[in-house]
């Protein structure tokens, strides 16, 4: 896979417009999911959304999110006997724990 090139003030301008004008707390920047701590409960991560990404034709993309990341390891993991692996990375207080915690609620529900 090849990353498109990222610089700064795209990325910026990007997560700007998804999240503060529409209050989306993931953005697609190429291959990577990049997620903003709302630092509040959002109602993100409810089992309907699970199966929602669950039950997506391989090929089809939903909106950004966590369990969009985790569908695909999953898959190539099931389905391509591929190892996988996920990394979560960000500053302190930047929400890494919860993360890793919903995508290993995602393997467990799905």
């Amino acid at each position: 896979a090849s990353l498109s090139y990222l610089h700064e003030p795209a990325v910026l301008a990007s997560l700007e417009l998804r999240y503060g004008a529409y209050n989306q707390i993931y953005t697609w920047c190429g291959i990577v999911l990049i997620a903003i701590n709302p630092y509040q409960d959002v109602p993100l991560y409810a089992p309907e959304i699970a199966r929602a990404y669950a039950q997506l034709d391989s090929g089809d993309r939903m909106d950004p999110h966590i369990y969009a990341v985790a569908e695909e390891a999953r898959r190539k993991m099931t389905q391509e006997g591929q190892n996988q692996s996920i990394i979560v990375t960000g500053e302190s207080g930047a929400g890494k724990t919860m993360s890793a915690c919903f995508v290993m609620r995602y393997f467990a529900d799905v």
